[in-house]
Protein backbone atom coordinates (compact mmCIF):
# COMPACT_ATOMS: atom_id res chain seq x y z
CA UNK A 1 0.00 0.00 0.00
CA UNK A 2 0.89 3.29 -0.86
CA UNK A 3 3.19 4.97 2.09
CA UNK A 4 3.43 9.38 2.37
CA UNK A 5 6.69 10.38 3.45
CA UNK A 6 6.96 13.61 5.43
CA UNK A 7 9.44 16.31 4.75
CA UNK A 8 10.33 19.99 6.88
CA UNK A 9 9.03 22.94 5.50
CA UNK A 10 10.81 26.38 5.52
CA UNK A 11 8.41 27.29 8.17
CA UNK A 12 9.35 24.09 10.52
CA UNK A 13 5.91 22.03 10.05
CA UNK A 14 6.52 18.81 8.77
CA UNK A 15 3.97 17.69 5.69
CA UNK A 16 3.23 15.06 3.68
CA UNK A 17 4.45 14.31 0.18
CA UNK A 18 2.08 12.67 -2.66
CA UNK A 19 2.34 9.11 -2.26
CA UNK A 20 3.07 7.37 -5.40
CA UNK A 21 -0.67 6.22 -7.35
CA UNK A 22 1.07 3.12 -8.55
CA UNK A 23 0.87 1.52 -5.38
CA UNK A 24 -2.16 3.25 -3.89
CA UNK A 25 -5.93 1.13 -4.92
CA UNK A 26 -8.13 4.16 -4.59
CA UNK A 27 -7.29 8.15 -4.09
CA UNK A 28 -9.76 10.42 -2.30
CA UNK A 29 -9.79 13.69 -1.74
CA UNK A 30 -12.09 16.35 -0.59
CA UNK A 31 -11.20 19.71 -1.97
CA UNK A 32 -13.55 23.31 -1.68
CA UNK A 33 -12.96 25.66 -4.61
CA UNK A 34 -13.80 29.09 -2.85
CA UNK A 35 -16.46 29.08 -5.95
CA UNK A 36 -19.48 30.74 -3.98
CA UNK A 37 -20.94 33.87 -4.84
CA UNK A 38 -18.84 35.79 -1.61
CA UNK A 39 -16.12 38.36 -1.31
CA UNK A 40 -12.90 36.69 -2.33
CA UNK A 41 -14.62 34.12 -5.28
CA UNK A 42 -12.37 32.87 -7.10
CA UNK A 43 -11.96 32.99 -10.71
CA UNK A 44 -13.29 30.37 -13.87
CA UNK A 45 -9.07 30.21 -14.60
CA UNK A 46 -8.44 29.09 -10.64
CA UNK A 47 -11.18 27.32 -10.11
CA UNK A 48 -10.40 24.76 -13.44
CA UNK A 49 -6.93 25.28 -12.61
CA UNK A 50 -8.65 22.85 -9.63
CA UNK A 51 -10.24 20.67 -11.60
CA UNK A 52 -6.83 20.10 -13.12
CA UNK A 53 -4.98 19.53 -9.69
CA UNK A 54 -7.79 17.08 -8.89
CA UNK A 55 -6.60 14.84 -12.48
CA UNK A 56 -3.19 15.42 -12.53
CA UNK A 57 -3.10 13.63 -8.96
CA UNK A 58 -4.83 10.63 -9.72
CA UNK A 59 -7.66 11.54 -7.72
CA UNK A 60 -10.93 8.56 -8.09
CA UNK A 61 -13.30 9.92 -5.64
CA UNK A 62 -13.55 13.56 -5.25
CA UNK A 63 -16.11 15.66 -2.26
CA UNK A 64 -15.87 18.96 -4.24
CA UNK A 65 -17.58 22.03 -2.28
CA UNK A 66 -18.36 25.78 -3.69
CA UNK A 67 -17.98 24.30 -7.00
CA UNK A 68 -19.32 26.86 -9.36
CA UNK A 69 -21.53 25.18 -12.48
CA UNK A 70 -20.02 27.04 -15.46
CA UNK A 71 -16.41 26.48 -14.33
CA UNK A 72 -16.53 23.11 -14.67
CA UNK A 73 -14.23 21.78 -17.56
CA UNK A 74 -16.25 20.15 -19.97
CA UNK A 75 -13.60 17.18 -19.97
CA UNK A 76 -14.19 17.07 -16.12
CA UNK A 77 -17.37 15.70 -16.83
CA UNK A 78 -15.44 12.98 -19.78
CA UNK A 79 -12.93 11.96 -17.36
CA UNK A 80 -15.27 11.42 -14.56
CA UNK A 81 -19.35 11.12 -12.80
CA UNK A 82 -20.26 13.60 -11.27
CA UNK A 83 -23.50 14.53 -9.23
CA UNK A 84 -24.13 18.36 -8.30
CA UNK A 85 -27.20 19.99 -6.74
CA UNK A 86 -30.27 20.74 -9.49
CA UNK A 87 -31.78 23.97 -10.06
CA UNK A 88 -35.43 24.17 -8.96
CA UNK A 89 -35.07 21.14 -6.98
CA UNK A 90 -35.74 21.43 -2.98
CA UNK A 91 -35.08 25.23 -3.70
CA UNK A 92 -31.95 25.59 -5.56
CA UNK A 93 -31.25 28.54 -7.05
CA UNK A 94 -27.58 29.35 -7.39
CA UNK A 95 -24.96 28.03 -10.07
CA UNK A 96 -22.48 26.52 -7.83
CA UNK A 97 -22.59 24.20 -4.72
CA UNK A 98 -21.07 20.45 -3.35
CA UNK A 99 -20.25 18.52 -6.00
CA UNK A 100 -19.17 14.46 -5.89
CA UNK A 101 -17.06 12.98 -8.65
CA UNK A 102 -15.87 9.58 -9.31
CA UNK A 103 -14.29 7.37 -11.70
CA UNK A 104 -16.99 5.86 -14.06
CA UNK A 105 -15.90 2.34 -12.45
CA UNK A 106 -17.32 2.80 -9.26
CA UNK A 107 -20.91 3.85 -10.77
CA UNK A 108 -21.78 7.07 -9.55
CA UNK A 109 -25.57 7.31 -9.17
CA UNK A 110 -27.22 10.11 -6.82
CA UNK A 111 -29.15 9.47 -4.02
CA UNK A 112 -31.85 12.11 -4.51
CA UNK A 113 -34.27 9.47 -2.47
CA UNK A 114 -32.33 9.96 0.60
CA UNK A 115 -32.41 14.05 0.26
CA UNK A 116 -36.09 13.95 -0.55
CA UNK A 117 -37.39 11.64 2.74
CA UNK A 118 -35.21 13.29 4.86
CA UNK A 119 -36.40 16.97 5.76
CA UNK A 120 -33.19 17.78 7.40
CA UNK A 121 -30.84 16.57 4.09
CA UNK A 122 -33.70 18.87 1.92
CA UNK A 123 -32.85 21.76 4.05
CA UNK A 124 -29.49 21.52 3.46
CA UNK A 125 -29.57 20.48 0.22
CA UNK A 126 -26.88 21.33 -2.25
CA UNK A 127 -24.65 22.20 0.64
CA UNK A 128 -24.96 18.33 0.84
CA UNK A 129 -25.18 16.23 -2.12
CA UNK A 130 -25.73 12.44 -1.41
CA UNK A 131 -24.39 9.41 -3.79
CA UNK A 132 -23.87 5.68 -3.74
CA UNK A 133 -20.83 3.85 -5.14
CA UNK A 134 -19.40 0.26 -5.50
CA UNK A 135 -15.94 -0.05 -3.93
CA UNK A 136 -13.64 -2.13 -5.36
CA UNK A 137 -14.31 -4.95 -2.93
CA UNK A 138 -17.74 -5.12 -4.29
CA UNK A 139 -19.88 -3.86 -2.00
CA UNK A 140 -21.82 -0.42 -1.95
CA UNK A 141 -21.48 2.93 -0.44
CA UNK A 142 -22.83 5.93 0.56
CA UNK A 143 -20.93 9.51 -0.17
CA UNK A 144 -21.65 12.61 0.52
CA UNK A 145 -20.01 16.12 0.11
CA UNK A 146 -20.25 18.04 2.76
CA UNK A 147 -20.04 22.07 3.19
CA UNK A 148 -21.51 23.08 6.59
CA UNK A 149 -22.32 26.45 6.58
CA UNK A 150 -20.32 27.92 9.41
CA UNK A 151 -23.88 29.43 11.38
CA UNK A 152 -26.03 28.52 14.54
CA UNK A 153 -28.86 26.27 13.09
CA UNK A 154 -31.34 29.64 14.64
CA UNK A 155 -29.32 31.66 12.29
CA UNK A 156 -29.43 29.65 9.22
CA UNK A 157 -32.73 28.67 9.41
CA UNK A 158 -33.46 32.58 8.83
CA UNK A 159 -31.90 32.29 5.73
CA UNK A 160 -32.68 28.65 4.51
CA UNK A 161 -34.60 28.13 1.45
CA UNK A 162 -36.91 26.37 0.89
CA UNK A 163 -39.47 26.35 4.51
CA UNK A 164 -37.81 25.69 7.37
CA UNK A 165 -37.70 22.23 8.23
CA UNK A 166 -39.05 21.52 12.11
CA UNK A 167 -37.15 21.31 14.63
CA UNK A 168 -38.33 20.25 17.97
CA UNK A 169 -37.09 21.25 21.45
CA UNK A 170 -36.01 17.71 22.01
CA UNK A 171 -34.43 17.34 18.56
CA UNK A 172 -32.52 20.59 19.34
CA UNK A 173 -31.16 19.07 22.74
CA UNK A 174 -29.92 15.85 21.34
CA UNK A 175 -27.41 17.12 18.53
CA UNK A 176 -26.17 19.93 20.48
CA UNK A 177 -22.92 19.59 22.16
CA UNK A 178 -23.53 20.47 26.04
CA UNK A 179 -22.85 24.05 27.33
CA UNK A 180 -23.46 24.88 23.31
CA UNK A 181 -25.96 25.79 20.81
CA UNK A 182 -27.06 23.86 17.79
CA UNK A 183 -24.64 24.58 14.55
CA UNK A 184 -25.53 23.86 10.88
CA UNK A 185 -22.63 20.69 11.16
CA UNK A 186 -24.90 19.12 13.59
CA UNK A 187 -27.74 18.79 11.88
CA UNK A 188 -25.62 17.90 8.32
CA UNK A 189 -24.11 14.93 10.95
CA UNK A 190 -27.21 14.00 12.90
CA UNK A 191 -28.82 14.15 9.32
CA UNK A 192 -25.88 12.12 7.10
CA UNK A 193 -25.51 10.03 10.61
CA UNK A 194 -29.22 8.08 10.66
CA UNK A 195 -28.82 7.65 6.22
CA UNK A 196 -25.43 5.87 6.50
CA UNK A 197 -26.55 4.09 9.85
CA UNK A 198 -25.06 0.14 9.27
CA UNK A 199 -24.09 0.81 5.54
CA UNK A 200 -20.44 1.55 4.14
CA UNK A 201 -20.04 5.19 3.77
CA UNK A 202 -17.46 7.76 2.84
CA UNK A 203 -18.20 11.50 3.46
CA UNK A 204 -16.02 14.37 3.41
CA UNK A 205 -16.10 18.25 3.20
CA UNK A 206 -15.56 21.54 4.84
CA UNK A 207 -17.33 20.84 8.19
CA UNK A 208 -16.08 24.18 9.13
CA UNK A 209 -14.75 22.64 12.38
CA UNK A 210 -11.16 21.87 14.23
CA UNK A 211 -10.00 20.66 17.45
CA UNK A 212 -7.82 23.61 17.36
CA UNK A 213 -11.00 26.39 18.35
CA UNK A 214 -11.13 25.09 21.56
CA UNK A 215 -7.71 26.20 22.35
CA UNK A 216 -8.04 29.12 24.94
CA UNK A 217 -11.81 28.69 25.17
CA UNK A 218 -12.38 26.88 28.80
CA UNK A 219 -15.44 25.38 29.01
CA UNK A 220 -16.30 22.10 27.21
CA UNK A 221 -14.03 21.43 24.42
CA UNK A 222 -17.01 21.63 22.46
CA UNK A 223 -14.77 21.54 18.84
CA UNK A 224 -13.24 18.05 19.81
CA UNK A 225 -16.24 16.72 20.96
CA UNK A 226 -17.48 16.54 17.54
CA UNK A 227 -14.95 14.28 16.57
CA UNK A 228 -15.44 12.33 19.47
CA UNK A 229 -19.09 11.95 18.79
CA UNK A 230 -18.36 10.88 15.29
CA UNK A 231 -16.09 7.75 16.60
CA UNK A 232 -19.39 6.88 18.67
CA UNK A 233 -21.39 6.72 15.52
CA UNK A 234 -18.99 4.78 13.92
CA UNK A 235 -17.39 7.33 12.01
CA UNK A 236 -13.85 6.95 11.71
CA UNK A 237 -11.40 9.87 10.40
CA UNK A 238 -9.03 9.25 7.72
CA UNK A 239 -6.51 11.73 8.82
CA UNK A 240 -5.07 10.29 11.53
CA UNK A 241 -2.31 12.41 14.53
CA UNK A 242 -2.18 16.10 14.84
CA UNK A 243 -4.44 18.31 12.61
CA UNK A 244 -2.87 19.63 9.16
CA UNK A 245 -3.71 23.56 8.22
CA UNK A 246 -6.22 23.08 5.15
CA UNK A 247 -7.74 26.44 5.58
CA UNK A 248 -5.22 29.18 4.27
CA UNK A 249 -6.04 32.60 5.27
CA UNK A 250 -2.90 33.85 6.20
CA UNK A 251 -4.50 36.05 9.12
CA UNK A 252 -5.61 33.19 11.25
CA UNK A 253 -4.51 29.83 12.90
CA UNK A 254 -3.44 27.17 10.96
CA UNK A 255 -6.77 24.83 11.00
CA UNK A 256 -7.99 21.96 9.96
CA UNK A 257 -11.26 22.73 8.42
CA UNK A 258 -12.02 19.61 5.94
CA UNK A 259 -12.35 16.07 7.36
CA UNK A 260 -13.02 12.62 5.61
CA UNK A 261 -14.59 10.11 7.42
CA UNK A 262 -15.52 6.25 6.49
CA UNK A 263 -16.91 3.37 8.08
CA UNK A 264 -14.81 1.24 9.90
CA UNK A 265 -14.12 -0.92 7.06
CA UNK A 266 -13.14 1.62 4.60
CA UNK A 267 -11.27 3.26 7.16
CA UNK A 268 -8.95 0.56 8.02
CA UNK A 269 -7.82 0.19 4.65
CA UNK A 270 -6.18 4.09 4.52
CA UNK A 271 -2.51 4.50 3.88
CA UNK A 272 -1.99 7.53 3.81
CA UNK A 273 -3.61 10.48 4.32
CA UNK A 274 -2.28 14.58 4.27
CA UNK A 275 -3.31 17.97 3.26
CA UNK A 276 -1.60 19.08 0.09
CA UNK A 277 -1.08 22.54 1.76
CA UNK A 278 2.29 23.14 0.02
CA UNK A 279 2.52 24.81 -4.30
CA UNK A 280 0.17 25.62 -5.89
CA UNK A 281 -2.57 25.62 -2.97
CA UNK A 282 -3.11 28.67 -2.10
CA UNK A 283 -3.00 30.05 -5.85
CA UNK A 284 -5.99 27.79 -6.09
CA UNK A 285 -8.46 28.49 -3.33
CA UNK A 286 -8.55 29.66 0.35
CA UNK A 287 -8.56 25.26 1.13
CA UNK A 288 -6.13 23.26 0.44
CA UNK A 289 -7.06 19.81 -0.30
CA UNK A 290 -7.24 16.97 1.77
CA UNK A 291 -5.99 13.49 0.35
CA UNK A 292 -6.66 9.72 1.36
CA UNK A 293 -5.08 6.59 -0.26
CA UNK A 294 -6.44 3.51 0.32
CA UNK A 295 -5.51 0.09 -0.68
CA UNK A 296 -7.45 -2.63 -1.61
CA UNK A 297 -5.47 -5.59 -3.00
CA UNK A 298 -4.13 -7.17 -0.41
CA UNK A 299 -7.22 -8.70 1.21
Amino acid sequence: MARSRLVMSASGHTNAVHPSRDSADMRITTFNLGGANVPGKRSHEQQQRSWHWLAAHGVNLAFVQEAEHTAIPRWAGERWSIVRGQIGEHGKSGHWGSVIVADPSFNLRAREDLVAADPWLTLLYDYIVVGEIDLPDGESALVASVHAVAKPLSSFLQIARPAAAVFTDDDLARIAQPTDVPWVLDVAFHALARNVDSRRFIVGGDWNNARLFDDGQGGEPVAAMFFSRAERYGWFECHRGPEERTWLNPGHRPLQLDHLFADRESASRVSACFAANGWPAAELSDHAPLVADLGWSDR
